[in-house]
């Protein structure tokens, strides 16, 4: 995988993700997305910061 520098481009990466529990619905924010869905995007964010894809600093301010 390149390396995702903007958070629109780490959202995107995301959404295409084939494991995911549900579907994106625009329109919804973070919180309104069930709790698997929201661990899904966490375990995501701190696979793309270990393996150095996005910075940490993106990692700490990235939300769904």
């Amino acid at each position: 995988m390149r390396t995702i520098t903007t958070q629109k481009q780490l959202r995107n990466a995301f959404w295409q993700t084939d494991a995911l529990p549900c579907q994106r619905i625009r329109g919804k924010k973070q919180n309104d997305y069930p709790c698997d869905l929201r661990m899904a995007w966490v375990d995501f964010i701190d696979n793309l910061s270990r393996d150095s894809t996005i910075s940490v600093s993106l990692a700490d301010r990235a939300t769904l």
